[in-house]
Parts: C-alpha cells; sequence; structure tokens
C-alpha cells in the first residue's frame, strides 16, 4: 500500500497489461507510468512490444491506443509525419498500414493545393493592391475636380 491507503499495482507479466493499467489510471497511454511497472524495460522494448496497441500521433504529440489513433484524420496524422519527422515514406506507410504510394499521393496533394492556396493569395493581395490604386485615384480626381 501506498502511504494514502491505496494498493499498489504490481505487474510482472506483460506490457499490455501495463498499457491496461495506464488506461484503467490515466485514461491513456502513460508511457512513464507504464515503464515505472517495468523498471528492467527500455521504451523502446515496450513499445515494440506494444506494436498494433499503440501508435504515436505526430498531432497530439505522444502514443494512443489503435483505436482512437485511427478514429481521427488519418491523412492528417500522415501528412504531419511526413513534415515533422525524419522517418521515410516507407516507415510512415507501415506505421499507419497504409500502401506507399497513397503516403506519396496524399502529400503531393497537399504540396499541390498548398501552392494552389499561395497563388490565390498572391492574385488576391494583387486584387487587394490594384483596388487601392483605384481608390487612390478616385480620391485624387475628386479633389482635383473640387479644387477647379
Amino acid at each position: 500500500m501506498d502511504t494514502g491507503g491505496r494498493e499498489i499495482l504490481s505487474l510482472e507479466h506483460t506490457s499490455i497489461e501495463a498499457l491496461s493499467a495506464s488506461l484503467n489510471f490515466f485514461g491513456e497511454v502513460n508511457t512513464e507510468y507504464m515503464l515505472s511497472l517495468f523498471p528492467e524495460k527500455s521504451a523502446e522494448e515496450m513499445i515494440e512490444e506494444l506494436h498494433g496497441y499503440i501508435y504515436y500521433n505526430p498531432l497530439a504529440g505522444g502514443y494512443e491506443t489503435s483505436d482512437r489513433f485511427i478514429a481521427g484524420n488519418v491523412i492528417e496524422k500522415v501528412l504531419a509525419s511526413y513534415y515533422d519527422s525524419q522517418e521515410t515514406v516507407l516507415m510512415i506507410a507501415r506505421r499507419f498500414g497504409v500502401n506507399r504510394d497513397t503516403v506519396v499521393s496524399w502529400v503531393r496533394r497537399h504540396d499541390q493545393a498548398k501552392e494552389q492556396s499561395k497563388k490565390a493569395t498572391f492574385a488576391l493581395s494583387k486584387s487587394k493592391q490594384m483596388n487601392e490604386v483605384i481608390i487612390a485615384s478616385i480620391k485624387a480626381w475628386r479633389k482635383m475636380k473640387f479644387c477647379v
């Protein structure tokens, strides 16, 4: 028992049991807590043993259970992994369980959409500049008209 009178959980079995305990106590994957249950294991060992049960979510900055991870926007998570990590396309495809060509097409479409957005923003700023010139010209013309 701990100082608060609560029974301390002691596990001697598997990383899956540590994951279950983490979910019961914290409602999320708490790797620090899970590692404290198995001081002889490294984080890499435990994560490897939990492959398929937990996934790293780059948007959340931590691990999530597979059902929670898949429930979100997978394309957004794949793109975040691609742009924010040193992982290769093949590594990302394996981690997310999608085809390598699918990851490549998502990245390509994202890049194209980003480029189109830049062009639209540039066109809008040019349009704003032209409007400002026209307004300034009209104001100048009105001043000249009233001065004469």
